[in-house]
């Protein structure tokens, strides 16, 4: 018995580069931090509010967009891709 194939948003055989392209307008804007410049607050006694921010979307905003790249929007290999299609029929 097959299992049901699930439909998932922007998952196709070539993938969704409309996505990739939002995602990364979004990180450079995020990345370039302008709101920042110039901040002299010192968090844990010795770390500038710009250098925390720049560890915090390191460690957690480019994995997380990396994560959601990989399901969302890389693309099914061409197998699944003409179950997918032969299901939807």
């Amino acid at each position: 018995m097959d299992k049901p194939v699930k439909k998932r948003f922007f998952k196709t055989s070539t993938g969704s580069l409309l996505y990739v392209l939002i995602l990364l307008v979004i990180l450079t804007i995020l990345h370039c931090d302008f709101w920042n410049w110039g901040n002299p607050n010192i968090y844990f006694g010795w770390m500038p509010q710009e250098f925390l921010y720049r560890t915090i979307f390191l460690i957690v905003f480019i994995p997380l967009a990396n994560y959601s790249i990989q399901k969302l929007s890389w693309p099914l290999p061409k197998a699944k891709a003409e179950i997918k299609d032969k299901v939807g029929e």
